[in-house]
């Protein structure tokens, strides 16, 4: 009976190689996810800068549309609408004819608090 003749190739990889590879490709996909989870981190405080910005702004117009004598000073208490947010306003005389509106909105993220700060002066015409 004759046996068969046993090749042996080199071909294929070891499971050495195998782990060193999955190894590199681990490493280099953690590294890619950290950056798209501090991107997200990103973009979501620039949304909530932009909406405290567009709050404070509404805020501001809404003084402005009243009589000088009339604006005071407002403590912190929640947006309507707008739950995750507060502000506070500061009126401050800074003439006989003018005064200066400082509306300060905050919000939180990740357990701290964030605030964007907006200050105009106004006039009696």
């Amino acid at each position: 009976m004759i046996l068969p003749k046993i090749i042996k190739t080199d071909s294929g990889y070891t499971l050495l190689e195998l782990l060193i590879t999955i190894t590199f490709v681990s490493i280099a996909f953690l590294a890619i996810m950290q950056l798209f989870v501090g991107s997200l981190t990103a973009s979501a405080d620039i949304e909530g800068t932009q909406v405290a910005m567009k709050l404070g702004e509404s805020k501001i117009e809404q003084l402005m549309s009243h009589d000088l004598s009339t604006l005071s000073s407002e403590v912190k208490a929640v947006v309507s609408g707008f739950n995750n947010y507060t502000q506070m306003v500061t009126i401050t005389a800074t003439s006989t004819y003018e005064k200066e509106i400082s509306v300060t909105t905050f919000w939180k993220v990740k357990g701290s608090e964030l605030g964007y700060n907006l200050r105009t002066i106004v006039t009696n015409p």
